[in-house]
């Protein structure tokens, strides 16, 4: 967990949240390629704020200045939003008053969505699932 940026963020309601909702947070990580429209990016982003708060979903991490120490890191703005849960962000995500406005999000930004879970989720192996052995090759 971030919990630097836990003990940091003032935008959420800590009374709400428990300390067994904590363990299993879920984070939403948006990666912006390009803003395409300035005005509609600020629109969107007054929009989603009340939508994020109702899924008691608030910002964690903006950054636009990256400090990149490996590798290539091609967007202009990373964001990190912090959830109770999955399910409460996938709440969030397929809600009508989200749905509403993915077309102007999609209008604004050129983005990539991802959802992740903590990893103090008990439902999430640590290790990938092992395949399965392959069957010896026989000759003819």
């Amino acid at each position: 967990m971030i919990w630097f940026v836990r003990a940091l963020s003032s935008c959420h309601n800590e009374s709400a949240l428990t300390w067994e909702a904590e363990a299993k947070m879920a984070y939403l990580v948006v990666t912006i390629r390009e803003i395409l429209d300035q005005a509609a990016f600020d629109e969107y982003a007054e929009r989603v704020r009340p939508i994020l708060q109702k899924y008691d979903g608030w910002w964690v991490a903006i950054e636009a200045q990256h400090v990149t120490r490996a590798g290539t890191w091609p967007y202009v703005r990373t964001m990190l939003v912090e959830f109770p849960s999955i399910d409460r962000a996938q709440q969030w995500y397929d809600s009508p008053e989200y749905r509403e406005i993915i077309p102007l999000r999609q209008r604004a930004i050129d983005a990539n969505i991802v959802m992740v879970r903590s990893l103090s989720d008990k439902d999430i192996p640590l290790q990938p699932a092992k395949a399965a052995p392959s069957q010896p090759k026989t000759r003819t």
